[in-house]
């Protein structure tokens, strides 16, 4: 998976990492396998059960909301009302699955598939 800005790619996770020193200048968005943060929103990794301080995101073992973007996990579920996608190739929407909603950019580490969104 590249980064849809910059378009640099880590063969380790398959996402930008800073593993390979690629990030988007951009977005500044880096890989949630790799367990590193995002230092645009400051979220880290959900293993690691920490927050983003941005949209008071928390770990989604725990069942909580984003109250920022209206995701929410029921346990191997995860639907985004902001954006209304959905994997449609491997029909999975979780942070347990490695499908991630980046403000309306939503990719999905499953079956390497992505979306943006229709205006």
């Amino acid at each position: 998976m590249v980064c849809f800005h910059c378009h640099m790619v880590c063969f380790h996770c398959y996402m930008v990492c800073f593993h390979c020193h690629l990030v988007c200048f951009y977005c500044h968005m880096v890989c949630f396998h790799c367990h590193l943060v995002c230092f645009h929103c400051h979220m880290v990794c959900f293993h690691c059960h920490m927050v983003c301080f941005h949209c008071h995101m928390v770990c989604f073992h725990c069942h909580m909301v984003c109250f920022h973007c209206h995701m929410v996990c029921f346990h191997c579920h995860m639907v985004c009302f902001h954006c209304h996608l959905v994997c449609l190739d491997c029909h999975m929407v979780c942070f347990h699955c490695h499908m991630v909603c980046f403000h309306c950019h939503m990719v999905c580490f499953h079956c390497q598939h992505c979306w943006i969104p229709s205006p």
